[in-house]
């Protein structure tokens, strides 16, 4: 399951988040369309967590971008380590864009005076923006996690080689 997420988010992370925003969105406003309180809601708080979802997302795209500059790796890994910071930099960018771009977008549909049904609409887009803050910050936790193993992994390979050296001169003596 993990590996399947990984995949779609890898390949196509704008058309999975927007798809289930529209399913999300239009679940929300057929069921809560007649609601009067449904259109109350205040946003107030929704562009801060848009923009704290971003910034989460920018701190994993920097931790990304260190691991480029790994001092005990081989050249070979190094060359692996900066295509998979390619591969796995592009869906992050796009993700924190996307989610900047619905804060932004939200604060301005929010601070006009709408029809009810247009207000509805733009609520309905709104609270289906928050799983995907979730699949979004689970998807970063996932490459952050990818990210720290195999830091480790280098770091532990690292220590065996120099284990490995301390041994042979202990016993060229």
């Amino acid at each position: 399951m993990k590996i399947i997420f990984i995949g779609l988010m890898m390949r196509h992370p704008l058309i999975l988040n927007i798809t289930l925003m529209a399913v999300i969105s239009t679940i929300l406003f057929i069921l809560f369309k007649n609601d009067s309180n449904y259109i109350l809601i205040n946003f107030r708080w929704f562009f801060t967590l848009a923009a704290i979802t971003s910034a989460l997302l920018a701190q994993i795209y920097f931790k990304l971008q260190d691991t480029k500059y790994i001092s005990n790796a081989s050249v070979s890994e190094l060359n692996r380590i900066a295509d998979l910071v390619k591969e796995y930099s592009r869906p992050v960018m796009k993700l924190i864009f996307l989610h900047l771009f619905f804060g932004v977008a939200s604060n301005i549909a929010f601070s006009l005076k709408l029809i009810p049904a247009a207000d509805a609409l733009a609520t309905s887009i709104a609270l289906s923006c928050i799983p995907l803050w979730g699949i979004s910050l689970f998807f970063g936790y996932v490459i952050y996690d990818e990210i720290t193993s195999f830091s480790s992994d280098l770091t532990k390979r690292s220590l065996e080689r120099t284990k490995r050296q301390e041994a042979l001169e202990a016993m060229k003596k």
